[in-house]
């Protein structure tokens, strides 16, 4: 079976933790800005339909002229919201009016630049392949000992090591899945740090992808030194 496979990138975050004056996902790498990165990898991939990249009102037209000379798909540049989980219901409900509902979407950090194939593949072949499963996230297990601590900075818990994932993108999910879940955590208020936590909100399974751990997201100083050294 073939399914429309589109690729949200978020790329409208600030990035002030690395005391920028531009947003993260500007700063470059191998000469372009991070999301480029990521566009060039999904245009070697026949698989995917359309790139949908979200980023702030007066970025839009720069991000359009820089992307669209890499990328032979269906691209499309919208506005972000005021939080991540806003910006990306903004790309849900684009794809609801303009595009085929009927689909398989993934949801990528624009300041997470080494997505690859194996990713793309193995995120859509898994949906395809198991209907009761209807997200997949691509991740890493966890290197250290987590601690869960309280407002005081007091350790409470130490949840067993074998069983944390951390939780990179893409994350991929069935469409209705993923604009049903946006829709019920907005109905209930709910808002999360990524979206397999609607999903998993909304009460639906969704697999992990075992990863690699060089899929870094820059948002520190200390991700900035290993981007340049990369």
């Amino acid at each position: 079976m073939i399914v429309d496979y589109y690729f949200i990138i978020a790329a409208a975050g600030s990035g002030t933790r690395l005391d920028k004056n531009n947003p993260k996902q500007f700063l470059e790498y191998n000469g372009s800005p991070l999301y480029i990165n990521i566009v060039k990898e999904l245009e070697k991939n026949s698989k995917i339909t359309a790139i949908i990249i979200i980023t702030k009102k007066e970025y839009i037209n720069y991000v359009y002229e820089t992307t669209k000379k890499y990328t032979n798909k269906k691209l499309y540049v919208l506005e972000g919201g005021k939080e991540r989980q806003d910006s990306i219901y903004n790309g849900i409900l684009f794809i609801k009016e303009n595009l085929k509902g009927n689909a398989i979407i993934a949801v990528q950090d624009g300041a997470r630049p080494f997505v690859k194939q194996k990713y793309i593949d193995k995120t859509y072949e898994i949906l395809l392949e198991n209907s009761k499963v209807k997200g997949v996230v691509v991740g890493v297990s966890s290197k250290d000992t987590i601690k869960i601590i309280d407002e005081n900075n007091i350790i409470i818990e130490t949840p067993k090591r074998d069983n944390l994932f951390i939780a990179h993108t893409p994350q991929v999910f069935w469409y209705e899945t993923l604009y049903n879940a946006y829709k019920y955590a907005y109905e209930n208020s709910y808002y999360g740090t990524d979206d397999s936590s609607l999903v998993e909100f909304y009460g639906e399974k969704i697999e992990v992808l075992i990863g690699d751990y060089d899929n870094i997201k820059i948002t520190t100083k200390e991700d900035l030194l290993y981007l340049n050294e990369k």
